[in-house]
C-alpha cells in the first residue's frame, strides 16, 4: 500500500501544480532502475527479452524505465495518461526531451476526464467495494478505459503491452487488453490496491509471476507454450539475482 499513499500525495500536489520532472539519459542504467521500487520491473523484463525478440511494445506510462524498453525492442509506443487532477504533462514533456534521439519511439499523450480521475482514486481507496463495482459510475469508467485504449491499439500491432501508468485502476486496463495482445504485463502486482482480483482467470491466458521487488505478472496467450516455458525457466534462473 505504500506506493498508493505516495500516489495520493502526488494527487494533492499536482492538483495545485504539475511536479517538475528532470532526468537525463546518462543517469539511467539497468542497475539504477532495478534497485528502484518504481522501475524494478526491468528485472522481470530482462528475463522476457532474453527469450523473446519484441518487435512492438506498448507502454502505458513514460519515465526512466522507457529507456530500457527502447534499448531492447524494435519499436516502443508510450501512452501517457493525464487528467485535471493527475497531470502527467511534465513527465510527458521530459520524455519528449530525453528520448528525442530515439527513432524507434512513438509518444502519445491522452487526457482522460475529471470523472475518470476521481473514480480512479475512489476505486483505489475502496477496491473491494461491491456496490462501487456494480455502479453506473464504474460502467462509465470502463467505457473510458476503452476510449483510451482503442486509439492506441488502432495505431498498430503490439507484441507486448505493459500496464504501469500513474493511476490506481491498472487491473481494468489489463482486463480490457486481454484477447487483444498476446503478452500483457503489469507492475506492482503484490499490492491488491490496484484491483488485481478483478481480473478473472482467463483460460486463454497463462499467468507467469516474478515475485521479487514490487511484483510483476505476465499474462501470456496460452497457445504460446514455448514462450511460457522458456520465460518460467529464465525467471527461475535469475529470480535471486541481485538487482
Amino acid at each position: 500500500m505504500r506506493k498508493f499513499f505516495v500516489f495520493l500525495i502526488l494527487y494533492a500536489v499536482q492538483a495545485l501544480h504539475a511536479a517538475e520532472v528532470n532526468y537525463a539519459l546518462n543517469e539511467i542504467t539497468y542497475e539504477s532502475l532495478a534497485k528502484n521500487d518504481w522501475t524494478d520491473h526491468v528485472r522481470a523484463f530482462r528475463c522476457l527479452f532474453a527469450v523473446e525478440h519484441i518487435r512492438s511494445f506498448l507502454d502505458f506510462g513514460t519515465g526512466r524505465g522507457t529507456k530500457f524498453f527502447l534499448d531492447n525492442c524494435d519499436h516502443v509506443t508510450s501512452c501517457e495518461i493525464s487528467t485535471t487532477n493527475r497531470n502527467m504533462t511534465d513527465w510527458y514533456k521530459a520524455g519528449l526531451k530525453v528520448y528525442a534521439p530515439y527513432s524507434n519511439w512513438s509518444p502519445v499523450h491522452i487526457f482522460a476526464s475529471e470523472n475518470f480521475d476521481y473514480f480512479n482514486v475512489d476505486l483505489g481507496r475502496n477496491y473491494r467495494d461491491k456496490n462501487l463495482l456494480s455502479s453506473e459510475r464504474y460502467a462509465d469508467f470502463l467505457l473510458e478505459v476503452k476510449s483510451i485504449c482503442d486509439p492506441v491499439l488502432e495505431m498498430g500491432h503490439y507484441d507486448v503491452a505493459f500496464v504501469d501508468p500513474g493511476i490506481i485502476t491498472r487491473a481494468d486496463f489489463v482486463k480490457y487488453l486481454l484477447g487483444k495482445i498476446d503478452i500483457i504485463v503489469a507492475h506492482d502486482t503484490h499490492d491488491p490496491v490496484y484491483g488485481w482480483e478483478r481480473i478473472d482467470n482467463d483460460t486463454d491466458y497463462e499467468k507467469v509471476g516474478f515475485s521479487r521487488g514490487c511484483g510483476v505478472t505476465f499474462w501470456i496467450k496460452a497457445t504460446r507454450v514455448n514462450l511460457i516455458n522458456s520465460l518460467r525457466k529464465e525467471i527461475s534462473l535469475h529470480m535471486e539475482d541481485a538487482p
